[in-house]
């Protein structure tokens, strides 16, 4: 998966840098912005607001972190979101294969590392709520916050570091 991402991105050259880490441990070099993409879900509810200040502590003054995940909606509705989120994500890979944006065979790599990861043990996944990574960037030094989109589950979260020049 991550030569996928190294060969999307080297239209960019040294502007962008694919980095394959454990996000509980490893260093977190200074930077502008922070893109997670469908990764907190696998970080455990104790650990949220540790990762999280990790992430706000190697942003610089008014940095910010573009949160997009899978986040829980409620009880009573996941089985039914999860379905149509289910039926719209197969609509999309669809879409972007026709476009030329992505070929069955990286999706077909990523479905299959997925399952590996999974049949290891490697692949825990935490059924977060938008409030639980909230209340966590708070916690975790945050100034400015909040949910910014949200389609059935997946939903995008965006907060800045205090910019220390005002």
């Amino acid at each position: 998966m991550l030569h996928i991402a190294r060969a999307k991105l080297s239209p960019y050259g040294d502007r962008a840098e694919v980095l394959q880490a454990d996000v509980l441990t490893c260093d977190i070099p200074a930077c502008d912005l922070v893109l997670s993409s469908f990764m907190f879900h696998h970080v455990p509810p104790d650990r949220l607001s540790e990762t999280l200040s990790r992430i706000a502590g190697a942003l610089t003054p008014g940095g910010c972190l573009i949160l997009l995940d899978i986040m829980q909606v409620g009880p009573r509705w996941a089985e039914r979101i999860g379905a149509q989120s289910r039926r719209l994500y197969r609509q999309h890979v669809a879409a972007a294969i026709s476009a030329g944006t992505v070929t069955q065979a990286e999706i077909d790599t990523r479905w299959a590392f997925k399952q590996k990861m999974k049949q290891e043990g490697k692949d825990v996944e935490y059924p977060h709520s938008a409030e639980d990574i909230l209340n966590s960037m708070c916690e975790a030094g945050f100034d400015e916050f909040g949910l910014v989109w949200r389609q059935f589950g997946s939903t995008i979260v965006t907060g800045f570091v205090p910019d220390k020049r005002e």
